[in-house]
């Protein structure tokens, strides 16, 4: 048997049982969770996140336990198994085996990810560009996808399909409520390889937070910020008691706009490590795009990101956000866009 094949067999096996054991005593099966996942770690950002891990867990108060806890409960376990499995093992170490392989020869920087956006000239299907990107990616390590739905008619249909089908890979979904239609709702649940998030920033997201629950998803919330005024009611805390208030999600996440400034970007950056280190809260609050670039830096030991659109327009990460640039994947294959010098992160 091939050896990642019979890794996964393993991993999902005692992953299984720990999700069992969790939702009998979830403090104690955290740690030997995370005991067991320190011994098996080959990955170097699997070693250093499971290290904080453990030692933030350490905290017998922890709101982390609160978090896993409800997760195990609500969410389907099949889900919460195979998503973190793709992330962790799929994406995370076999997929940055074969990134760090393919970089050492020669002059090339492989994102760990890649984020798809979705806008209304999706809507009738998924943009044929994204297909073949998928295909290629795979090929050259990369196994987790962002996919930003930029507008409600977006073809979600048609691109959850694809997800369903693509079952090695792990998939992170950012939509208005509005694409959250009961059809889509139960399409996402039928992923168990994807996390759905939902922007609070819109009217009825309580609603289809609460859907996504009911149906037992790994959900999360998200929203962007573009000036100190929107950033200070996440830096006080404002925006995450508004959303506990009303649903329980696993995951949040801040993004950044187009025209935030970088300081008040920086600003946020560092009050979610702070939030995160310090525990302040039974959800896992993330800055999208400076979380994203830590990982990147584990893996390749620099950072790139880089965003595609139907159109083939590449963006990347600039002052403190995503932007468009005047590239174009235009058919080419993926792999020769690695080595461009925009390819590059300051």
């Amino acid at each position: 048997m091939d050896r990642d094949i019979l890794t996964r067999t393993i991993t999902e096996s005692v992953v299984d049982r720990c999700i069992r054991e969790i939702e009998e005593d979830p403090k104690r099966s955290v740690r030997k969770l995370v005991d067991l996942g320190r011994q098996l770690a080959r990955g170097r950002f699997q070693r250093q996140y499971l290290d904080l891990t453990q030692k933030m867990l350490e905290n017998e108060e922890s709101p982390y336990y609160t978090l896993v806890r409800n997760v195990v409960r609500k969410a389907d376990h099949d889900a919460i198994k195979t998503f973190g499995i793709n992330l962790g093992l799929g994406s995370w170490t076999n997929g940055a085996r074969i990134i760090r392989a393919l970089e050492a020869e020669g002059q090339r920087h492989i994102p760990w990810g890649l984020t798809l956006h979705l806008d209304a000239s999706a809507e009738g299907g998924v943009p044929p560009l994204y297909r073949g990107v998928i295909e290629q990616g795979k090929t050259d390590g990369i196994f987790t996808y962002f996919l930003r739905a930029d507008a409600p008619s977006c073809g979600l249909g048609p691109m959850l399909e694809l997800v369903r089908r693509e079952s090695a890979c792990a998939f992170l979904l950012f939509a208005p409520p509005e694409a959250f239609t009961p059809e889509i709702t139960a399409a996402v649940a039928g992923c168990h390889n994807l996390s759905a998030s939902v922007d609070t920033e819109k009217p009825g997201w309580e609603q289809v937070a609460h859907r996504l629950e009911a149906a037992r998803c790994l959900y999360g919330v998200y929203r962007t910020y573009e000036d100190g005024e929107q950033a200070r009611e996440i830096t006080t805390g404002n925006w995450l008691k508004r959303v506990t208030r009303a649903c329980c999600p696993a995951l949040a996440f801040c993004f950044a706009g187009g025209s935030c400034p970088e300081p008040v970007s920086r600003r946020v950056e560092g009050y979610i490590r702070r939030a995160r280190t310090e525990q302040y809260y039974s959800v896992f609050l993330m800055d999208f795009f400076s979380d994203y670039l830590y990982v990147d830096e584990i893996i390749s030991g620099k950072r790139c990101f880089l965003g595609l659109r139907p159109d083939g327009t590449l963006t990347r990460y600039r002052d403190g956000c995503e932007a468009d640039t005047e590239e174009r994947l235009d058919g080419r294959a993926l792999h020769t866009i690695w080595g461009l010098e925009i390819d590059k992160v300051k």
